[in-house]
């Protein structure tokens, strides 16, 4: 016996035959809805989507009989149907059914919208842009293309006025048809974006691939020699240095023993220089001169804890610190000198 003649014949009416129905609204993810039949629909009210707007859907015993209608009677482009046959009817049900079962919607929300009204889990902009043929076009979109999404994004802002403060769950669903559809818009906006800039990256990265394996091996061989310039002119410099701190010692032992420094001998305590003094610029024979700078840099962190205390008020130490706080609070931990309380976001 297949399925239409089963519901012909043997459908009767449970004590609950709503009872599925009213599971499935009370569990959204439908992986951990009971197990539900294609082949059998349940009685309820649901929704489907076609050309991009939803149409109602009830299912329904009359005595033994199951019933389904689908669409509102008043709507000109959507009439409700009934097929001719009652096989026909059950079957078409049967197949409608098959994506029905995803999408079950409240008694309210049903007769709300036979009754002309909207869905309310959907913002009205959102329902009117949504109810609209699809926008269609190749890689190049028209201008009007472009004008309709700025416009469709326009009014779709207004969004956030209407829900800055949510009060109750119907609210919630109605924001969330508003968040995805600007949401909708952007990946729509990118998408036009990125084909048109394609063909400009795809020559962009052409004239990389060639070009640019020789400008990083020339700058590294000259980078390369400049550390080693820069080796050669610290070196001077420290030599100097030592040379010039051999003479002060020199000298303030000589006055502590009353030799007058225009007759004593200074005697360096540093080997002789064997080498100019350093430069302020290289000039080779060939190109540009090199100018010869003078930096200070950390040899050694000697005392962190010091150095953390040094910056700890500094605005982008604490907005380091805090990034680490938030990434270890976020991954389960609990870091000191923190207040923990549990917030909900929407992705």
């Amino acid at each position: 016996m297949d399925a239409i003649e089963e519901l012909i014949g043997l459908s009767t009416p449970r004590e609950d035959a709503f009872a599925k129905w009213r599971m499935a609204l009370e569990t959204p993810n439908i992986r951990d809805r009971i197990a539900i039949s294609l082949d059998h629909p349940e009685p309820g009210y649901y929704r489907i989507k076609r050309n991009n707007r939803w149409e109602p859907i009830a299912y329904w015993y009359e005595g033994r009989r199951l019933h389904c209608v689908v669409g509102v009677p008043s709507d000109d482009e959507y009439p409700c149907w009934f097929a001719a046959t009652e096989e026909m009817h059950l079957q078409k049900a049967i197949d409608v059914w098959t994506y029905a079962w995803r999408n079950p919607v409240t008694e309210e929300a049903y007769e709300a919208v036979v009754g002309g009204g909207r869905w309310p889990d959907l913002d009205a902009a959102v329902e009117e842009q949504v109810s609209r043929p699809a926008v269609k076009g190749d890689n190049a979109p028209p201008a009007d293309e472009i004008e309709q999404i700025k416009i469709d994004i326009e009014n779709a802002e207004t969004a956030v006025e209407r829900y800055k403060v949510i009060d109750d769950d119907e609210t919630s669903k109605a924001a969330q048809s508003a968040r995805a559809r600007l949401n909708e818009l952007a990946r729509m906006a990118d998408k036009r974006r990125e084909a048109l800039v394609a063909p400009a990256i795809a020559a962009q990265r052409e004239v990389n691939g060639k070009w640019q394996p020789l400008v990083k091996a020339a700058k590294d061989a000259a980078a390369k020699i400049g550390a080693a310039m820069g080796a050669w002119e610290t070196k001077k410099a420290r030599l100097q240095r030592e040379q010039m701190e051999a003479e002060q010692r020199a000298a303030d032992r000589a006055i502590s023993q009353g030799v007058p420094p225009s007759t004593m001998e200074t005697k360096s305590e540093a080997p002789p220089m064997e080498s100019p003094a350093p430069a302020m610029k290289i000039k080779g024979g060939y190109g540009r001169a090199a100018a010869v700078i003078e930096e200070a840099v950390i040899e050694e962190v000697t005392d962190f804890r010091a150095l953390l205390i040094f910056y700890g008020e500094r605005p982008d130490v604490k907005d380091a610190v805090m990034r680490n706080a938030r990434t270890d609070v976020k991954n389960g931990h609990e870091p000191p000198g923190v207040k923990i309380t549990r917030e909900r976001r929407v992705r």
